[in-house]
């Protein structure tokens, strides 16, 4: 029976480690199983969704930015109004995109609709940050993306196209311009939640 336990303790490790990238911050690392569970039932990629984690919160369930957006993967309320039609999700509350299951699960969904529209990382990281129409206008018509889209999608990009190395020097980057601070709040909100 001890036998079975272990393979099991050991499968559901490689199941909720698997893929993630070894320089992940410890703020984001601490919601790699709720991460990689709402990616898996949404159809995402854990890393990209680990990724976006990052640029909108390093890893902070509490985080809300000066547009609004909130929680680990920023998501706009409006947009979270749309989620709950789309899904027929009862009991919303804004107040809920703190929780982060639930955070993860509505921004999972958004990145998958994106990805699915878009086809790419870039294209699909842009729509995350700009919206799809803003997206939409800059590929077909030419319009372009406001700065802090541009940056959003090259910050994303750039920790997906270095996943699978030891090292991210787009994290470093990131940061550098202002990532850090993010960080230091999420480490100060996580000591309010359980260790691992």
């Amino acid at each position: 029976m001890l036998k079975w336990i272990v393979r099991l303790s050991l499968l559901l490790l490689m199941v909720f480690w698997q893929d993630r990238p070894s320089w992940l911050p410890d703020s984001v690392e601490h919601w790699w199983p709720e991460i990689t569970a709402a990616a898996n039932r949404h159809g995402v990629e854990p890393a990209l969704l680990a990724d976006i984690v990052i640029v909108e919160s390093c890893g902070n369930p509490e985080a809300v930015s000066p547009s609004g957006a909130v929680g680990l993967l920023g998501i706009q309320p409006l947009i979270a109004s749309g989620i709950v039609s789309q899904r027929g999700i009862s009991g919303h509350t804004a107040g809920k995109l703190v929780n982060p299951e639930y955070n993860l699960d509505f921004g999972s969904y958004y990145l998958a609709q994106q990805m699915k529209a878009f086809g790419s990382v870039i294209d699909a990281a842009g729509a995350y940050n700009g919206g799809p129409g803003t997206m939409g206008n800059y590929l077909k018509k030419g319009v372009a993306l406001p700065t802090e889209t541009i940056r959003y999608r090259d910050w994303v990009t750039g920790l997906w196209n270095e996943r699978n190395l030891s090292s991210s020097p787009t994290l470093n980057r990131w940061l550098a311009a202002g990532g850090q601070h993010a960080c230091n709040n999420a480490a100060i909100v996580l000591k309010n939640y359980p260790p691992r």
